[in-house]
């Protein structure tokens, strides 16, 4: 079971609430993220092997990578690792052709390749912090 308590800042407890520990319900979620975990890593596969060839290809690759990266716990290694390659490459591609676009593309794919870049970051840095609260118990 586990025990939660509710109290106000400075007071005492007010209430408490014991919720017993499921274990199925745990390795049903677990299950379903990791099926969900194994899609996402299916799918930036194939997206990181399409070809980069114009700002649009930047910008439908880039707003596909965030919408992949968005739930960043059905994240694994391997699609962080591609997914941060891939985002690599298009930021180079888009500096390439830097000059030769409207402000309007080079702007909505930078903004896309960034928040692909946020997205990745913050699950790096939430597997740090739970490692690190790991190895403190």
């Amino acid at each position: 079971a586990v025990d939660i308590s509710v109290s106000l800042l400075g007071s005492q407890r007010l209430q408490q609430i014991s919720i017993p520990l499921n274990e199925s319900a745990l390795i049903d979620y677990n299950t379903e993220l990791n099926s969900l975990a194994n899609v996402r890593d299916y799918l930036v596969t194939f997206l990181t092997n399409l070809l980069i060839t114009t700002s649009n290809s930047i910008i439908l690759q880039s707003s596909s990578l965030v919408q992949l990266t968005q739930a960043t716990n059905q994240l694994t290694r391997n699609t962080l690792m591609l997914v941060s390659n891939r985002c690599y490459e298009l930021s180079v591609a888009l500096n390439a052709m830097f000059g030769k676009i409207s402000y309007e593309d080079a702007q909505s794919a930078s903004n896309q390749l960034f928040q692909c870049a946020s997205n990745i970051l913050n699950v790096k840095y939430m597997k740090l912090i739970f490692l690190s609260l790991y190895q403190t118990l």
